[in-house]
């Protein structure tokens, strides 16, 4: 997915909504170094991201 849809995803998550708006500086700050990073990995702008899920069954 696209560096900028990766970010907008991960700003939208709970740990950086409680914050609030006097944090905003940090988050901005997190975002661009954050951005910065990924740019550097996936110079084409475009981020592979790998999901992990676990499914547990039970059975009575």
């Amino acid at each position: 997915m696209p560096v900028e849809t990766h970010l907008a995803n991960l700003s939208s998550h709970s740990a950086f909504l409680v914050l609030g708006p006097d944090r905003s500086g940090d988050v901005r700050r997190f975002l661009a170094d954050e951005r910065a990073r990924l740019l550097e990995r996936f110079p084409d702008g475009v981020v592979e991201e790998r999901y992990v899920v676990e499914l547990t069954v039970l059975t009575p």
